[in-house]
């Protein structure tokens, strides 16, 4: 008989959310030692993580841009609470987190320089609108990273959870998707297994 699985992956404040998600910061890590060579740093970046999740990927990306700011979003209470407690030394100063729809983002036309989602499009009801909103808050020639374990649909049966909506999309959909939006550049960047990184531009003016 297959495991229960007592967790919402897409809503960690239903089930036990909180193992989940302490679980995930270090699951997770192979997905970001793939990504973070990908993206070109610099100091002083402001950058958005939308489903920040357990709250690890902002942890480790306050040491990648010195003086950096960074902003995280969810949507679970449960989620914030957690990336709170990670990230605890630089709240309120370096790190902001809000919780909000990645639909409707509370920020204002070209802010960050990058955005970060990791392991969290699958969960997104409109992923359209949700990339045109990421490109609304991008600054012209931000780079919008989507970080994932999974783009092969019809082979992660595991994944299945009942009542839980997951949506697992190839890479090239996503890339439709993104150009779609209107992102100037796509690129996709294959990992260990089915991971891949996906990484779009909002063109320069």
């Amino acid at each position: 008989m297959a495991e229960k699985k007592d967790y919402n992956p897409g809503n960690p404040d239903e089930g036990a959310g909180v193992a989940m998600l302490e679980r995930m910061n270090h699951a997770h890590q192979y997905l970001r030692e793939l990504a973070f060579p990908l993206i070109p740093w610099r100091e002083g970046m402001r950058i958005l993580d939308v489903g920040c999740g357990g709250g690890e990927t902002i942890h480790q990306m306050l040491g990648k841009s010195e003086g950096s700011v960074i902003d995280g979003v969810d949507y679970a209470k449960t989620s914030l609470k957690i990336s709170s407690k990670v990230n605890a030394h630089e709240l309120g100063k370096r790190v902001f987190l809000h919780r909000a729809d990645v639909a409707k983002l509370p920020f204002d036309d070209d802010v960050f320089d990058l955005v970060t989602a990791m392991e969290t499009t699958y969960f997104w009801p409109d992923i359209l609108a949700a990339f045109s909103e990421i490109r609304r808050v991008l600054k012209k020639g931000g780079l919008f990273a989507i970080i994932l374990e999974a783009v092969t649909p019809g082979i992660h049966d595991d994944w299945s959870i009942p009542g839980v909506d997951i949506r697992i999309r190839s890479a090239d959909e996503i890339r439709e998707l993104l150009v779609k939006a209107g992102f100037s550049s796509v690129s996709v960047h294959r990992g260990e297994e089915d991971s891949a990184v996906i990484l779009a531009i909002e063109a320069e003016e």
